[in-house]
């Protein structure tokens, strides 16, 4: 063996023993166990759908037959009248658009009043998004299906139906597509996550978080009133969900808490909870992320809670 390869293999023990371990970057997000806090100025709500969009929050009223508008720190007013809203969000072009109506049906804000998105839509719709693309997507409860109109006004059914289609969120670069099943039995209890191509066309679905499959292991966390080591009992029957820039996923429920009360932030991967966010209903609805915060809404009768989460 040459001298200078016999000296590498003699300084190859030391240079692995002496080396500083390599630091890996964590993806930003809270930790630990944060609590909530109501905001005064809140008029009651029994809310639907909440949708941050260019610094105000759009809130669904059903109680007020109401879009109410929240501008940070303390202001709300009201948007318009509408009839028993469930889901509000934004199309492409930046008009309101809600689900509301006795049956629900999609409408456009125009001026003072509404128009229909589409005639006669297909399901039982919900909740709304409206991707950059001017694709929108909506879904059905208590029925299964997704359900999308595109820019040609052609509708389209998301496979495969997922039973109690809930809440709706893009991932922060809008190339995933997220919604919650609100099944009662404890597997069913489920985030799905959708591919989404650059024109906004969806890809089949697949489970992506089983809220039984994960442990919220904080120190400060309260024990479980029921005794359970799983998330499932803390959050309930999945109905909330909301994603921030860094693709953290935030999820709560409004039935069977057995374990207690909570929001839990997932990572990015679905694979770990990070933090717990008590001081919150047992009665989620909606929940939506606006620059350093959370929004928390109930579906009773209710003032809107807010967390800091930078």
């Amino acid at each position: 063996m040459r001298p200078l390869g016999l000296l590498l293999m003699m300084l190859t023990p030391m240079l692995m023993l002496t080396a500083a371990p390599v630091a890996l970057a964590a993806t930003p997000g809270p930790e630990g166990v944060l609590r909530a806090t109501i905001i005064e100025e809140s008029p009651t709500l029994a809310a639907g759908q909440m949708h941050w969009d260019a610094g105000r929050l759009l809130i669904a009223d059903r109680s007020g037959n109401r879009i109410v508008e929240f501008l940070p720190p303390g202001t709300f007013k009201d948007v318009c009248q509408v009839e028993n809203p469930g889901g509000v969000g934004v199309d492409a072009a930046g008009r309101i658009l809600v689900v509301a109506g006795r049956p629900a049906s999609l409408q456009r804000l125009a001026g003072d009043t509404t128009e229909p998105v589409v005639a006669d839509p297909p399901g039982s719709p919900f909740r709304v998004l409206g991707h950059p693309t001017g694709t929108i997507f909506w879904t059905n409860f208590p029925g299964g299906e997704i359900r999308l109109l595109d820019p040609r006004g052609q509708t389209e059914k998301l496979e495969p139906a997922i039973g109690h289609s809930c809440a709706i969120a893009f991932g922060p670069r809008r190339d995933f597509l997220y919604v919650t099943s609100k099944l009662p039995d404890l597997r069913s209890r489920t985030v799905w996550r959708f591919p989404l191509d650059g024109d906004g066309r969806p890809g089949r679905g697949e489970v992506f978080i089983r809220t039984p499959e994960l442990e919220p292991n904080l120190p400060e966390l309260p024990a479980a009133q029921d005794g359970s080591k799983t998330l499932a009992g803390w959050v309930g029957r999945v109905q909330a969900l909301a994603i921030d820039a860094d693709g953290n996923l935030y999820l709560a429920g409004t039935e069977a808490h057995t374990s207690g009360e909570a929001v839990a932030v997932i990572t990015p991967d679905g694979k770990s909870v990070r933090a717990m966010i008590l001081d919150v209903p047992r009665n989620i609805s909606s929940l939506a992320v606006g620059d350093d915060t959370l929004y928390i809404a109930v579906a009773g009768p209710g003032r809107l809670r807010r967390v800091k989460i930078r």
